[in-house]
C-alpha cells in the first residue's frame, strides 16, 4: 500500500496529504519515508520554479 501511495504521489495523482492518508501515515512520517527512498517531496516543474523565483 505504501509503495502505491509513493508512486501515485510521484505521478502527481495524489497530494502529499492524500498519499499519507492513503497509507495511514501522517504527513511527517510519509515525508520521512519518501526521503529514505530518495523521492523528492517537492515536485515543481520549470514554470513553477520560475514563478517562485520571480520578484514581484
Amino acid at each position: 500500500m505504501f509503495l502505491l501511495a509513493v508512486k501515485l504521489f510521484e505521478l502527481r495523482r495524489l497530494s502529499l496529504g492524500k498519499a499519507a492518508d492513503f497509507c495511514n501515515m501522517n504527513k511527517l512520517q510519509f515525508m520521512y519515508e519518501l526521503g529514505r527512498l530518495q523521492v523528492p517531496v517537492i515536485n515543481l516543474d520549470d514554470d513553477q520554479i520560475t514563478d517562485e523565483l520571480r520578484d514581484d
